[in-house]
């Protein structure tokens, strides 16, 4: 009995001098995700819809912030060339950056670094309504005529006038999700 134990610890001392030590290993791996800003472009960050800073996005708040985006001039009316403008992306370009580094050997000193780059784009809320996705116009966005929503006939449409137009344009989609949740 007494040989068949010390058989046995000295066959598993000679498997372990068979198998090398595993080696230490550390490896920190950073990764880094953030909007790519492009030339002559406007980017709009949806945390400026919130106006009353509740952490909410009520439909007068994106309506709201929406005319002022479309009135490109600042003037407070968006005019019949806005109107058609283009002026909003749909799309988001985006960036992602990651950083590895490893050491094999736990000495303290970087063995490996590896660098990806990665350039995409992601779909903002927006697209939806972006029919040949070239930008957003007010046109697109309202889906209504220019005249139709210009009720004063001023030949311009004032905050009053596209609030009114852009939740009416909601009744139809509230319908949908009414529909939906039944």
């Amino acid at each position: 009995m007494k040989r068949l134990a010390l058989s046995a610890t000295v066959a598993a001392v000679a498997l372990m001098g068979a198998i090398p030590a595993a080696q230490a290993e550390t490896e920190k791996t950073t990764t880094v995700v953030q909007t790519r800003t492009l030339p002559e472009t406007n980017q709009i960050k949806f945390s400026m819809f919130d106006v009353n800073n509740d952490g909410m996005y009520s439909r007068e708040e994106v309506g709201e912030k929406l005319f002022y985006v479309f009135d490109k001039d600042g003037n407070e009316v968006i005019d019949n060339i806005e109107w058609d403008q283009e002026t909003m992306y749909t799309i988001i370009p985006m960036e992602k950056e990651t950083y590895r580094f490893v050491d094999y050997n736990d000495d303290g000193y970087t063995d490996l670094t590896e660098y990806t780059y990665e350039a995409f784009y992601q779909d903002s809320g927006l697209i939806r309504f972006d029919e040949d996705e070239d930008g957003l116009s007010a046109k697109e966005f309202i889906n209504e005529g220019f005249l139709a929503l210009d009720l004063d006939d001023s030949g311009t449409i004032e905050l009053d006038e596209w609030e009114k137009a852009y939740i009416a344009s909601l009744a139809p989609l509230n319908a949908e999700q009414d529909i939906y949740n039944q």
